[in-house]
């Protein structure tokens, strides 16, 4: 699992609690006049239609089969990252999917479309307002015009068109937000149950002590292992302070390698994880809780009764969600725990406790 991965799941999980709003900009309200593409004809219907002042009428004519039927020029917009556009539409004639498309191009006149919108099946003479999906946006940086185009000849008839838009997913987390958030989790997770290592690091001749400022992202000393390479291995009681460990041991080093079992935090980015796959969702319910305390908090500052609707519901599930974490975190702890034990030596002559002497 990567950083990616983590933001998906954890984004599908916080909408089940926090619901994502669509942020909508309007492509064309069709309140101004378009341009025909011969032979076909436009107006401005003020009677019949869904907003504003007017709709846009197109009537195809005979002679018109396949094309562009007529367009808009319009200011530049930025719709990449959109995901819908929402559109009213009505036609004289019953459709099936894909009979109508709405243009969307980079070039005024619309003479090139970088996007070919299907347009759903239609009722005749019936409103639709319809929602279909951008796709790749990738090419929709500086769209300037808009138009209609029949895709598969069905003959004259006329058309309406009003209130087109572009709509975006708003999440309330964006990446940066729920970066902060993992993180947090993380870091919780690695104090309970870090990322095992392992390094050799040189000894100073005559000396207890040892430098381990080279242990980057440290968390904890496991054990020490001196001399290294015997079996069973040598593990030295020690004592840290600060970079430095101390052997406490009867054996004094003579500048030879010891080894350092540590913990260090783990990491979690766009290459992968060191993160074991039976702690994935321990780690999710953690940055959860803690993006859904954070939008809790949110709403409180703000005080509009639209960001207090969602406040106590959201507050209450961090809540849950955090303590579910912190049992886990206990759980783990205790079951990667190191355990203190000797190696010993029995006191006399191990009795065979097979059988019963007689007397």
């Amino acid at each position: 699992m990567d950083i990616a991965e983590m933001r998906t799941r954890l984004r599908r999980d916080l909408k089940d609690v926090v619901a994502t709003t669509q942020t909508p900009t309007t492509v064309d309200g069709c309140d101004a006049l378009w341009t025909a593409v011969a032979p076909n004809s436009v107006t401005l219907d003020t009677t019949n239609k869904q907003q504003g002042t007017a709709s846009m009428k197109a009537d195809i004519n005979q002679g018109h089969e396949t094309g562009l039927v007529c367009y808009h020029d319009i200011a530049a917009l930025d719709l990449t990252g959109y995901h819908w556009a929402r559109f009213w539409v009505r036609c004289t004639s019953d459709l099936a999917a894909g009979d109508l498309q709405l243009a969307l191009d980079d070039t005024v006149g619309c003479v090139s479309p970088v996007k070919s919108l299907d347009i759903p099946a239609l009722v005749a003479d019936v409103w639709h307002e319809h929602q279909v999906v951008l796709g790749d946006t990738s090419g929709l940086g500086a769209v300037v015009a808009v138009g209609l185009s029949v895709a598969v000849d069905q003959g004259p008839m006329s058309v309406w068109l009003d209130n087109i838009r572009a709509l975006k997913d708003t999440y309330k987390w964006d990446d940066t937000d729920l970066d902060r958030h993992i993180a947090h989790a993380l870091k919780d997770l690695s104090y309970h149950a870090p990322y095992e290592m392992s390094a050799d690091l040189a000894t100073t001749p005559g000396s207890r002590d040892v430098d381990i400022a080279t242990l980057t992202e440290r968390v904890r000393v496991l054990a020490i292992e001196y001399p290294v390479g015997q079996y069973p291995p040598r593990y030295q009681r020690f004592s840290l302070w600060q970079d430095t460990v101390t052997l406490l041991g009867e054996v004094v080093p003579d500048g030879s390698d010891c080894r350092v079992h540590y913990g260090k935090l783990h990491t979690l980015d766009s290459e992968g994880s060191t993160v074991p796959p039976h702690l994935e969702d321990l780690l999710l319910v953690g940055a959860q809780g803690y993006a859904l305390r954070a939008y809790a908090s949110y709403a409180v500052d703000r005080g509009q009764p639209d960001f207090r609707a969602g406040h106590e519901s959201a507050l209450e599930t961090s809540r849950e969600l955090l303590a579910d974490f912190r049992g886990g975190l206990r759980r783990v702890g205790r079951h990667g725990r190191v355990r203190r034990s000797s190696l010993y030596l029995p006191a006399g002559e191990v009795v065979d406790q097979s059988g019963a002497a007689g007397p």
